[in-house]
């Protein structure tokens, strides 16, 4: 794996953490959770 695309991974991987944690703030808000899978699955992230 080349250091860029492990950087993005890793780097889309901290954003859907933040996201998980602040849906969990709010009572697992399920916009938040939809968002979080969004940020994972997206290949352009």
């Amino acid at each position: 794996m080349s250091k860029l695309s492990e950087w993005v991974v890793r780097s889309r991987f901290d954003r859907a953490r933040l996201l998980l944690e602040k849906a969990q703030k709010r009572g697992w808000d399920v916009r938040i959770l939809a968002q979080a899978l969004f940020v994972l699955q997206d290949e352009r992230a």
